[in-house]
C-alpha cells in the first residue's frame, strides 16, 4: 500500500464478526452515510483529520447464509483473533495483517468492533483494563464522552474490568483474551480499542429484572444516529469541534469531564478495573459515600 496518509491518525471499524447481529450494521450504516455526505456537517472535519479504515462485514457467507454467531466450521470468529489459521480463519488472518500493517507503517487512533447484545437494554461499550492510570482515564473518558452525546448509551453498564478481557463461554475453546479487542490492545498498546454492543432495545440494562414489558424497540434511524453519534464524540474527545451536547452538560469542557473520570477511577482503582463494571462501582460509591455520611452525623 503506498498511501500517503500524511499525519492523519486512522480510525478502524469492523461489524458483523457475528453475522446474525444486525445492529452492528444498522450503526455501520450510521457512520458510513456521515462519512460519505458531504453536505453532513461532521464529513469534512471528520476526513481532514482521519483516515478510515472500514469493514462493514467480516463474515459475508455467514450473513448471506443466515448464520447467527459461528461460522460453517463452527468457530466464533471473535475468539480466532489470537493465532488465527489462514485456511480455516481468513478473514480474522487478512483483519489482523492489515490491523498490523497500519499500526507499523501510520497511526491507528481508535478501534471500534461493533456488535449486539440480545440479552440486554441499550447500547454500551466493552473497553480494556489498562495498566496505567492516565491511560485507563483516557480508555474510560472516550466512552463516558460518547455517552453524552448518545442518549442511548447506558454508561453504567459500560465495562472495563480485567475479567472482561479473559472471560470464557461454555464449550468455546478460547476466552476473550482471543477477541479483536484485547489483542490489538495487548500487541499496539492502542487505548482507544472498544467493543460497541447495542441491544435491540430502548433502556437502562438492569439484570435482576430483564423482561420489561415497556420496553421499545429500537428502530433503524435510532441506530444510525448512534454510528453518528460516535464520530462526534470523537471530535469532542479530540477538541477538533466540541458538540452542543458537551457544551450544554454540567461538565461543558473535556478538561472537567477528565478529571470527573479520574476521580471515580482514584476514588477505588484496583476494584474498578478487575471486579467491577461501571455500575458495580458507581453503587459502591453511593453506599460507601451515605455510610461515611451516617458515621459523621452519628
Amino acid at each position: 500500500c503506498n498511501l500517503s496518509i500524511q499525519d492523519k491518525h486512522i480510525i478502524f471499524i469492523t461489524a458483523r464478526v457475528h453475522p446474525g447481529e444486525t445492529p452492528g450494521t444498522l450503526i455501520f450504516n450510521g457512520i458510513l452515510k456521515t462519512l460519505i455526505n458531504s453536505c453532513n456537517q461532521l464529513n469534512n472535519i471528520l476526513l481532514d483529520n482521519f483516515v478510515f479504515k472500514l469493514i462493514p462485514i467480516i463474515y459475508v457467507d455467514g450473513v448471506s447464509n443466515g448464520y447467527f454467531r459461528l461460522d460453517q466450521n463452527g468457530f466464533n470468529l471473535n475468539r480466532c483473533y489470537l493465532n488465527p489459521n489462514q485456511k480455516d480463519n481468513p478473514e480474522n488472518f487478512a483483519i489482523i495483517k492489515l490491523f498490523y500493517f497500519y499500526s507499523s507503517k501510520y497511526k491507528i487512533r481508535y478501534y471500534f468492533d461493533l456488535h449486539a447484545d440480545m440479552n440486554s437494554r441499550g447500547v454500551y461499550t466493552f473497553g480494556n483494563a489498562l495498566k496505567l492510570f492516565e491511560d485507563h482515564v483516557e480508555n474510560v473518558l472516550f466512552s463516558f464522552i460518547f455517552k453524552i452525546n448518545c442518549q442511548h448509551v447506558d454508561f453504567s453498564h459500560c465495562i472495563f474490568t480485567e475479567r472482561s478481557m479473559g472471560t470464557k463461554s461454555k464449550n468455546e475453546t478460547a476466552g476473550k483474551e482471543a477477541t479483536s479487542r484485547v489483542q490489538f490492545y495487548q500487541r499496539t498498546g492502542l487505548i482507544h480499542t472498544y467493543t460497541v454492543e447495542s441491544s435491540y432495545y430502548k433502556g437502562i440494562f438492569n439484570k435482576d429484572n430483564m423482561e420489561n414489558e415497556n420496553a421499545s424497540i429500537y428502530m433503524i434511524n435510532d441506530f444510525e444516529k448512534t454510528g453518528y453519534d460516535l464520530l462526534k464524540s470523537i471530535l469532542d474527545y479530540e477538541e477538533i469541534l466540541l458538540s452542543d451536547n458537551l457544551l450544554r452538560s454540567e461538565y461543558q469542557t473535556i478538561a472537567k469531564c477528565r478529571k470527573h473520570i479520574a476521580q471515580i477511577i482514584k476514588f477505588n482503582e484496583d476494584r474498578f478495573r478487575y471486579n467491577y463494571n461501571l455500575r458495580d462501582f458507581i453503587n459502591t460509591i453511593i453506599c460507601d459515600t451515605i455510610w461515611n455520611e451516617l458515621l459523621e452525623n452519628r
